[in-house]
């Protein structure tokens, strides 16, 4: 449907993690707001390499 457009599934869906499912379903999360989860964590992984950490 029209909401895969906007939506993606559980990263861990795909092995059919635990964490991943609710009622035998799978979490989704906006894939916008996904991405910029993602963004942001490679950033904070940037900058904890150029400084060390």
């Amino acid at each position: 449907g029209w909401w895969w457009d906007h939506f993606t599934e559980h990263p861990g869906y795909v092995n059919k993690e635990e964490t991943s499912m609710i009622s035998s379903k799978a979490k989704v999360t906006c894939t916008v707001i996904f991405g910029q989860h993602v963004a942001q964590e490679q950033q904070l992984d940037q900058e904890h390499i150029s400084t060390g950490q």
